[in-house]
């Protein structure tokens, strides 16, 4: 009943995506020739008119959202040289609208961002471009920068090893572009600056009896626009996972507090300021070192505001500065200090190795952090999304997901892209792992002899050098891809994992051999389909093992015996059953990804419920 329900929202969400797209196609048509030809200074004056009316409306009309893509559009082509498409300036608006478009394989979805963000932050609204991956949100920064300088637009690109300061400072613009993982630490990191007062019951509190509620010196300010760069693996493949914050910001003022420190312990002077106990790794201060203290007391704050830590730190960087010794009691390997042990003691001394005392040793000799400390804070990206005021996304493929996508977030999923024709497809069942080995040989043998081409995909890093070993014992090499020097002809290995690099761009038909191998059952199936959309086969081969340890995991022992046994005795069936056996697969993985989601759910509620009480924990 579900999935008929689910089926028939779908036809009526198309059908209104119809109603809503062709009169904006027609608007956009007509408001092109009204900017084409017109000069700069007329430009400048209509951003600033345009900026006005975006502004003034909640939710812009059809007529005004189309003049405003159009106008991106006029200012696109001049700066970049680049004209958008008719099906980028529709997958735009469709984001504009709040909805996830599926669009085809030559929609520019970069362009299609970079027209929604501009007039979204025209209309005063602070808009975030989340990307799998932080190249990919560098790049499109990069590529589409000038564009929005012309408009008057803030633009930046969040880096996740940046220094908290220049994160600060991105924040503030009308228009970031951020990883999901750098996303995510944004958002922990405030979530637990937030928290740092005590839970809500003790704001509510503060706030009945009239006590001023401490303000948060947060850096995501506004969550008011998302545009989702490939929605489908976004709300789907990274939502249910947990991210754990990593404490950059204190890990950044302890370390300026061993530098202070180990500045300082080097002007001491011995059996003035301080003792030492070279045996055990002591220092003891005298009265004319604590005096020495009192010189930086006010004027730091972190470990050196604190009487007795600053004590103990300045002690500790004694003994690194004046005790311990490069080449005797420490070494450097790899850009890394290494203690010289005997046994389980530092060499010529009663004492062990301590992790404080390698710190120091790092800022002594210029090294990096060994480490970085963890917040035990966890969260997902379904629940930061959801406190976006709103969403808009394009993705290159939402089969299979589409219901998924509604259900669970509430975003309508429509469909741009143009039919095309079906790939034959082909599945082999392979009794072992050997078998395996073997038809994978044949299959290169007669690619290599014949000089045909095709893209082998793996599902992880440890195939892909196995399928790579083989290939080159038949001397049979793979080929980079590259989009200037693409050859139908060319053998290229992909791994193809959720969230991984792929050889071709993010966007655009690619052209390359009309065969695809698929050597493993990959993550997911709406990735295998998005790969395909992308590649256009004319012809997809499957080869699936009855020892993949995948099946071994998901299926009864006794029941891929019947099943080897059915394949050996009558190999007629084993298309039949190969099919049938990744269908398993597939399916298992999406309900063990649905589970998932309620698990995070359900802790995120309790989460809430003790922080309404208690306060978060202390770290």
């Amino acid at each position: 009943m579900d999935a008929l329900l689910s089926s028939w929202t779908q036809r009526f969400r198309s059908a209104s995506w119809g109603r809503f797209c062709r009169p904006l196609e027609e608007l956009i048509e007509r408001e092109r020739d009204f900017f084409r030809g017109r000069g700069e200074e007329w430009l400048d004056a209509h951003i600033q008119t345009l900026r006005g009316q975006l502004s003034r409306e909640a939710q812009p009309n059809l007529e005004l959202m189309a003049r405003a893509l159009a106008m991106v559009s006029e200012i696109s082509m001049r700066v970049i040289g680049r004209q958008p498409s008719n099906d980028d300036m529709l997958v735009a608006g469709g984001m504009l609208a709040g909805k996830v478009v599926a669009h085809g394989p030559d929609c520019d979805r970069g362009l299609s961002l970079c027209l929604a963000g501009a007039v979204a932050a025209l209309g005063g609204a602070g808009v975030h471009v989340v990307s799998p991956r932080e190249p990919r949100a560098a790049s499109l920064y990069e590529r589409f920068k000038a564009v929005f300088d012309r408009l008057g637009v803030s633009s930046s690109a969040l880096v996740q090893k940046s220094s908290v300061e220049e994160r600060r400072s991105t924040w503030r613009s009308e228009v970031v572009f951020a990883g999901v993982a750098a996303l995510m630490d944004e958002f922990l990191k405030d979530k637990r600056s937030g928290h740092s007062e005590g839970g809500r019951a003790s704001r509510l509190v503060s706030r009945i009896t009239g006590g001023e509620e401490a303000v948060s010196d947060l850096r995501m300010r506004g969550l008011q626009l998302a545009l989702l760069d490939d929605a489908s693996g976004l709300l789907c493949d990274f939502a249910t996972r947990p991210f754990i914050v990593r404490d950059k910001e204190a890990t950044e003022e302890e370390q300026r507090a061993r530098e202070l420190a180990c500045r300082l312990a080097a002007e001491l002077k011995e059996g003035v300021d301080f003792r030492l106990n070279g045996p055990e790794l002591l220092a003891e201060l005298t009265p004319e070192g604590e005096a020495r203290l009192d010189t930086i007391q006010g004027v730091v704050s972190g470990p050196l505001a604190r009487p007795l830590s600053r004590r103990r730190l300045i002690e500790d960087a004694v003994v690194a500065q004046h005790l311990l010794q490069r080449d005797r009691h420490y070494g450097v390997e790899e850009g890394r200090i290494a203690f010289q042990l005997e046994g389980d003691l530092i060499t010529g001394t009663e004492a062990a190795p301590d992790a404080k005392l390698l710190a120091l040793l790092e800022v002594k000799e210029g090294l990096p952090p060994s480490q970085q400390a963890k917040v035990g804070v966890h969260g997902t990206l379904g629940r930061v999304l959801r406190r976006y005021l709103a969403l808009g996304g394009s993705t290159p493929s939402a089969a299979g997901l589409v219901g998924e996508i509604s259900r669970e977030f509430e975003m309508p999923v429509v469909r741009m892209e143009k039919g095309r024709t079906a790939a034959q497809e082909d599945y082999v069942s392979l009794l072992s792992l050997e078998e395996r080995k073997a038809w994978i040989l044949d299959e290169l043998s007669e690619l290599s002899a014949s000089g045909d081409g095709a893209w082998v995909l793996c599902a992880t890093e440890a195939s892909s050098a196995e399928v790579r070993e083989w290939g080159a014992e038949l001397g049979v090499e793979f080929s980079d891809w590259d989009v200037a020097t693409a050859d139908p002809r060319g053998l290229h290995l992909v791994t193809a994992q959720l969230g991984g690099e792929t050889p071709f761009p993010a966007e655009g038909s690619v052209v390359g051999p009309p065969l695809v191998l698929i050597l493993d059952c990959l993550d997911a199936l709406h990735l295998e389909r998005q790969l395909l959309d992308r590649l256009q086969p004319v012809k997809v081969k499957r080869g699936f093992s009855f020892d993949d340890e995948l099946l071994g995991k998901l299926m009864n022992e006794r029941v891929i015996t019947s099943l080897r046994w059915v394949c050996a005795q009558a190999p007629i069936t084993g298309r039949l059953i190969a099919k049938a056996c990744l269908r398993f697969i597939y399916s298992r993985a999406e309900a063990a990804r649905r589970r998932a989601r309620r698990a995070y759910e359900k802790a995120e509620e309790e989460e809430h419920r003790q922080l309404a009480f208690t306060g978060p924990p202390s770290t």
